[in-house]
């Protein structure tokens, strides 16, 4: 088997890697810099633009000026210990996903400078409110309760 990590397919490491794996198709992999991006053998921790905590959860994506493009995956919301999400400057489109709001433990979302259109979901601002959650959008382009 090409599989170097032996990955238990109920575990967190294996959702985790999933989702990343989806990011990379869906924001074209023209923007992700390392050349191994999911090795067999490296750990999506390493990628550059991706924090983890010390169990090698991830916490935070920061992709800002990548040059992605396409549209944000439902599936980061698997990433249950994400606290920050900065993926603006990009040429994303399309909406924030809905299944975004049951990330519970993020403190910011910043999306500002792409080409994303449509509304937030009020589940995404409800987050803001409860939490004094940044949002960060192109208010001139979504509709959203947050701006």
């Amino acid at each position: 088997s090409d599989d170097k990590m032996n990955l238990d397919v109920f575990s967190q490491a294996f959702t985790q890697r999933y989702a990343m794996a989806v990011a990379y198709f869906s924001l074209g992999p023209g923007g992700w810099m390392d050349p191994f991006w999911l090795s067999p053998i490296e750990h999506e921790c390493e990628i550059s633009g991706i924090s983890c905590d010390l169990e090698k959860r991830i916490t935070a994506i920061n992709f800002v000026g990548r040059g992605m493009i396409g549209a944000l995956p439902q599936e980061i919301s698997v990433l249950t210990d994400l606290v920050s999400i900065n993926i603006m400057n990009n040429e994303i489109i399309g909406n924030i996903p809905s299944s975004w709001s049951s990330l519970q433990k993020l403190e910011s979302i910043v999306l500002t400078y792409n080409d994303m259109s449509g509304s937030v979901p009020d589940s995404i601002c409800s987050l803001q409110n409860q939490n004094s959650m940044p949002v960060r959008i192109d208010c001139s382009k979504m509709s959203c309760s947050c701006c």
